[in-house]
């Protein structure tokens, strides 16, 4: 596959009728995602790629396509009246799946698709298949990365079921928060990680100031291909270990001890790790690769044991498993069609994990030590 010529940020929202309840027009002041959009939005895009041009559309029940944003988009999503909210979301279908197979979409410096659901499907009890292959064939296989930001944000309107549930397929009213969702893609990790990074960090300073909800739980973030790593370094801590000096040399450390020390040693040792721009679970795991020498769990650290008289030479190597806490599955439902699960997003769990892959294990930093 060529590679495409780039060409700015593209900033794509879902224009249909199930979107008109984030949105309010004046004199009512705007939702959470609403104020960001129209306040935060493009400064937080162009803080990471300045003087990118922007290309704006909407999708619906035609394909996107995607033109210079002439206006700010604090003038796209200020509304003066219902009427004027409602001609701009006005479309019955999203068809998201066909617009992940636009080439246009993969021609971006990054890109952004501001949407409330996924596809679901007729055939199966669950999302639609395709679209998760869509994603992956078109998007995540032709280099690009891509990440989802989650944000509960206030909504007041119609919601109109995908599946026949319990209660049918009947549209209700709905007034509550309720899941909206960004999807960054950027062929750089780095400028999309920075991205997503800029953006989260700004809703949830946006969602701390209006209420006392927690922001971990209005903002969350998924990463599907570029999980960022974190810098570790190994460190011993004699502080506490008599008869024992410590020494740091070029390429590894020395231990000496006294004829005094005892016949079982038991160093403390810190690891020290960078932190990174976004949320990552890290599950760490150290391990000493010589016989006869022991490591421990204490106090949310590690204690390295070892009989010093028996051991010359010590090899420890630190490891991540690099995971995410699962907070879609708090945010999903399989069931539509009842007011009760409409702070729930149909089928988001399915989605996710069936992009996201399997957990990434990484070595994250060694320490050799030469005892004496």
């Amino acid at each position: 596959m060529a590679k495409p010529e780039r060409n700015g940020i593209g900033i794509y929202i879902d224009a249909s009728m199930s979107m008109r309840g984030f949105f309010g027009y004046s004199p009512n002041g705007g939702a959470l995602i609403q104020r960001f959009l129209w306040s935060w939005m493009q400064t937080e895009l162009l803080s990471v790629l300045p003087w990118s041009d922007i290309s704006f559309a909407k999708f619906g029940d035609e394909l996107a396509v995607p033109k210079p944003l002439v206006e700010s988009l604090g003038k796209v999503f200020v509304f003066k009246n219902r009427k004027s909210r409602d001609e701009f979301f006005q479309d019955t279908q999203t068809r998201l799946i066909d617009q992940t197979r636009v080439e246009t979409l993969r021609s971006h410096d990054a890109f952004v698709i501001v949407t409330d659901g996924v596809p679901s499907s007729a055939q199966v009890s669950g999302p639609d298949p395709r679209f998760i292959a869509s994603v992956r064939e078109n998007i995540i296989a032709s280099g690009i990365h891509l990440w989802l930001i989650g944000v509960r944000s206030r909504f007041s309107g119609r919601i109109f079921p995908e599946v026949t549930g319990t209660a049918g397929k009947r549209a209700f009213n709905y007034d509550g928060m309720r899941p909206i969702y960004l999807w960054v893609g950027a062929p750089d990790a780095q400028v999309g990680r920075a991205i997503v990074s800029h953006i989260e960090r700004r809703l949830r300073l946006m969602a701390a100031s209006e209420s006392d909800t927690d922001p971990d739980q209005v903002v969350r973030v998924a990463e599907f291909t570029a999980h960022e790593i974190p810098v570790c370094k190994l460190t011993l801590d004699g502080t506490g270990v008599s008869d024992v000096l410590i020494r740091s040399r070029d390429e590894y450390v020395e231990i000496t001890y006294s004829r005094r020390a005892g016949e079982i040693l038991r160093i403390p040792v810190i690891a020290q790790c960078s932190e990174t721009e976004i949320d990552t679970r890290i599950a760490l795991s150290l391990e000493a690769k010589t016989p006869g020498a022991h490591i421990e769990r204490q106090n949310g650290g590690w204690l390295l044991e070892f009989k010093p008289r028996n051991i010359t030479f010590m090899d420890l190597r630190l490891a991540a498993r690099i995971d995410s806490e699962p907070w879609w599955i708090d945010w999903s439902t399989d069931e539509d069609s009842v007011p009760a699960n409409a702070e729930r997003t149909l089928f988001i769990q399915q989605i996710v994990e069936g992009l996201m892959g399997a957990p990434v294990d990484v070595s994250l930093a060694s320490l050799k030590v030469e005892v004496n």
